[in-house]
């Protein structure tokens, strides 16, 4: 489990969503239109946190709604940052290996939207998805100080 250095990264946030997500060099499972609605965040060189988050505080012991994920990042002083989160695992194509990891959104509708890397039998992956709920198993969170 990661502590609270950050992961220092360059962002390059002229990229289209589909251009960060194919840098990453992984296989994908993603939706594309809501690729479509990923922020661009600010910031050319930020420092992404990671953490988890206790099976107990969730709802079935697995996953957490959208709005109590929200609640998560608010008391760590932690904003989502998926271009952030892209630079990550562009960066260290292993890292998802050693930590599945994962941010939200929300789109212009207010509907909660994921982007999630991790590795499964030596393939590595990248799943871009709306859902009400995020897996919290063996996954961390990314988030950059607000």
């Amino acid at each position: 489990m990661l502590g609270r250095i950050p992961y220092r990264v360059s962002v390059r946030r002229g990229r289209t969503p589909e251009e960060a997500i194919n840098a990453t060099a992984m296989s994908k499972d993603v939706d594309w239109g809501v690729v479509k609605t990923i922020p661009k965040g600010e910031g050319r060189e930020v420092d992404v946190f990671f953490f988890s988050i206790e099976q107990s505080k969730c709802d079935n012991n697995y996953s957490i709604s959208v709005d109590a994920l929200e609640q998560e990042y608010e008391k760590r002083g932690l904003k989502p940052d998926p271009f952030a989160l892209m630079a990550v695992n562009e960066d260290d194509y292993y890292f998802s290996s050693r930590n599945p990891n994962t941010t939200y959104w929300r789109d212009e509708d207010g509907n909660g939207c994921f982007i999630t890397f991790y590795c499964f039998f030596e393939g590595h992956y990248v799943k871009v998805g709306n859902t009400s709920r995020l897996v919290v198993n063996l996954m961390t969170f990314a988030g950059v100080p607000k």
